[in-house]
């Protein structure tokens, strides 16, 4: 299977962008992404998982999709992980 070309992937985003909400970032969440760093040991690119955590806890997103649940272990208190299993198991 192909990759889908960069105007596909807009085209499908516009599409769902009616029905999803966008979290931005925001001094909440960075406030929120240093509570998390001492707390947790995060280190190097895994700065980058905290600050999506940090981003679902102050917009109040419980569960995570991810192909990279490993990732996210640490934060099994905080969210959901849900796994492609997971997701192929529920349709």
């Amino acid at each position: 299977m192909n990759p889908l070309t960069s105007q596909e992937v807009a085209r499908r985003v516009r599409m769902l962008m009616p029905i999803l909400m966008v979290a931005d970032e925001t001094i909440d969440v960075t406030n929120q992404l240093l509570l998390l760093m001492d707390t947790y040991p995060i280190g190097g690119k895994q700065i980058h998982d905290a600050n999506i955590v940090a981003t679902m806890q102050i917009y109040k997103i419980t569960t995570l999709f991810t192909l990279n649940d490993v990732d996210f272990n640490r934060f099994q208190s905080l969210i959901t992980i849900m796994t492609l299993n997971q997701l192929e198991n529920m349709m």
